[in-house]
Formats: C-alpha cells, sequence, structure tokens
C-alpha cells in the first residue's frame, strides 16, 4: 500500500512539473500577426533558420535537464523521508551528487543566458 501511494503522488507531482513548467505562450496582437507577419522575428539573415532550431535545441535540452534534476530530487527526498537510519545516512551519501548535477544543470542554463546577452 506504501509503495502504491508513494508511486501515485510521485507520477502527480510529475505531471504537475510537466503541465505547468511547459506551458509558455507569447502573445501578439492579432492586427500585427495580419499586417505583418514576420514582425514577431527577431534575427533575420542567412543564419535566422539554424539559430531558430538551435534555440529550441538548447531550449528543449535544459527543460528535460531541469524538469529531470527535480524529479529526481523529489523522488531521493520521498525516500530519505521514509527511509530507515541506515538507508538515510546512504542516501545523504548518494544525494550530493544529484544536488551539485541540478545546481550545474540550473547555474549553467543562467549563465548560458548571461554570457549570450552579453555579446548580443
Amino acid at each position: 500500500m506504501k509503495k502504491v501511494l508513494i508511486a501515485i503522488i510521485t507520477a502527480l507531482l510529475i505531471i504537475f512539473i510537466l503541465t505547468t513548467c511547459l506551458n509558455k505562450t507569447y502573445a501578439i496582437g492579432l492586427g500585427t500577426v495580419q499586417s505583418n507577419p514576420d514582425s514577431y522575428a527577431q534575427i533575420t539573415g542567412d543564419n535566422a533558420g539554424a539559430v531558430a532550431i538551435g534555440n529550441v535545441i538548447v531550449w528543449l535540452v535544459r527543460t528535460v535537464g531541469e524538469a529531470i534534476a527535480v524529479v529526481m530530487l523529489l523522488i531521493l527526498g520521498i525516500k530519505y523521508i521514509l527511509g530507515s537510519v541506515e538507508e538515510k545516512a546512504e542516501y545523504k551519501q548518494s544525494m550530493w551528487p544529484y544536488v551539485l548535477g541540478a545546481i550545474l544543470i540550473f547555474a549553467g542554463a543562467a549563465l548560458t543566458d548571461i554570457i549570450y546577452k552579453a555579446f548580443n
């Protein structure tokens, strides 16, 4: 019963995280789009298509990495809370690489944004 409850809670939290983090909407007035369809495009020139594809790939990798990091830390946290004293000591040792990886994923995304904005 305990394992089923943990599995249900974990599944619900994963669904909640995915539905709240992946919905980005950028609104433009309908008149702007009808009069000038390319007004929303910020990058023009020969490499506009490659930059757009690169931005989508980077966004996808970053989003998936952040979601996986949050879910893994959530699972380890639940195991830590429900574990015995020996298991807690074991989880403490195994949790540090995940925490460090999550920090690197979140900081790496912010750092690349800062560097990109500094050079443009």
